[in-house]
């Protein structure tokens, strides 16, 4: 199966470079990675049929045969053989574990299937599947239960955690993935002066009069990207068109060894991906892209979150090094001037000595601005006080 991800970037209203596609993306550069993973194997204690994943709080991401964003559960049949699940029972509760029971229905060896916890109880063979029971978000109990009603084939108990919108829930599968779109893979690129036909997104667009090169594809105006930007578009976009179109071909010679396929990308400001013509994601895109849209919002660099020292806590994840005279740097207890521990460099009185601390903390990544905020004070007025400090960054 030859496809192609053709993607739709568009560029902030400041005019800034611009391009994107799934996974990481610092302004003003572009990585790309697509990647198929292959289940192909399941937790070493589980049964032949297991539950695999869930959702109990489903808003925006799975929908049932009403258009309904229902909870849903997952089972995976680990065995070599097709399993008939006629009989068998899903229980939100472990005093009633033949809460809900499954009509005749086949699960191939390797296979998966979603039953949508909906309360609309629907046991139809062939057609999709609902219980008679919602799932809780903040935690219950969970089982698939074998004909018998009582024999739990796979279960979360006394209960699953607290659960998280649009996020889904279940046990580490063992697998292969399969990278199909590297991050420096071959690429086309066309910064468009006027509307084209959508045909652009289908796999058997003709793109030989596109510019051809290599993934990241975007510019950057201070040189500090330059090694990831593989198609720099810098004079086609700076100032000319805030969008360009990018098409990335890959070829996956059986889908069906397949259970799923991820999208990462780096991106800067907004983007609307396809695949072989259907939307599969956007963000920061207007509802309807021209050829010339700008991003609704900026993204930017992605924070990598807080990264920072708690002197309260017992993490050790610094390192204090003494240079000339005692006494070294140690963190204190307490004192009338402070609410809580606090680090000591240098103390009062001692001359010759440039005490240090350094933080083994780190951000993955490319990143335009680092901010180091110290809250420090110089007390005490005998002897020499110190006079300086810096601070040093090694990448």
């Amino acid at each position: 199966m030859i496809t192609d991800l053709s993607l739709f970037n568009t560029q902030g209203p400041a005019l800034r470079a611009k391009y994107d596609l799934p996974g990481w993306f610092f302004p003003w550069r572009f990585f790309f990675l697509l990647a198929m993973v292959l289940v192909s194997g399941a937790p070493a204690w589980g049964a032949n049929v297991l539950i695999s994943e869930f959702m109990a709080i489903n808003n925006t991401t799975l929908k049932d045969e009403d258009g309904s964003y229902s909870d849903w559960i997952e089972l995976y049949n680990s065995s070599t053989d097709t399993v008939n699940l006629g009989g068998w029972y899903l229980a939100n509760s472990v005093s009633n574990l033949t809460k809900w029971q499954f009509p005749a229905t086949n699960l191939g060896p390797n296979r998966f299937l979603v039953v949508f916890a909906s309360n609309k109880d629907r046991r139809v063979p062939g057609a999709p599947l609902h219980t008679n029971f919602k799932l809780s978000g903040s935690g219950e109990y969970l089982a698939l239960v074998l004909p018998d009603g009582l024999t739990r084939a796979s279960e979360f108990a006394p209960a699953f955690p607290q659960q998280y919108a649009d996020i889904s829930y279940g046990y580490v599968m063992t697998g292969a993935v399969s990278t199909l779109v590297a991050p420096t893979a071959s690429a086309r690129t066309l910064v468009p002066s006027a509307a084209i036909s959508a045909t652009w997104q289908l796999a058997g667009f003709n793109d030989s009069g596109w510019t051809s090169g290599t993934l990241g594809a975007g510019y950057d105006t201070s040189g500090n990207y330059a090694p990831a930007i593989g198609l720099d578009l810098r004079a086609a976009m700076l100032n000319v068109n805030a969008s360009a179109y990018v098409r990335v071909p890959f070829t996956v010679a059986d889908p069906a060894l397949y259970n799923s396929l991820s999208l990462s990308l780096r991106y800067d400001d907004g983007f609307v991906a396809w695949l072989n013509g259907t939307n599969v994601l956007s963000r920061n895109a207007p509802a309807i892209p021209a050829w010339n849209s700008a991003a609704t919002a900026a993204h930017g660099t992605p924070p990598p979150g807080s990264l920072f020292e708690n002197f309260e806590g017992t993490a050790t994840n610094y390192t204090l090094s003494q240079f000339g005279a005692a006494p070294a740097p140690a963190v204190q207890a307490a004192d009338s001037d402070s609410t809580g521990k606090f680090l000591r460099l240098l103390y009062d009185g001692v001359n010759s000595s440039a005490n240090s601390i350094s933080f083994r903390q780190t951000a993955s990544g490319l990143f335009q601005t680092i901010i180091a905020d110290f809250d420090f004070r110089v007390a005490g007025a005998s002897g020499s006080p110190a006079d300086g400090f810096s601070f040093l960054l090694i990448p």
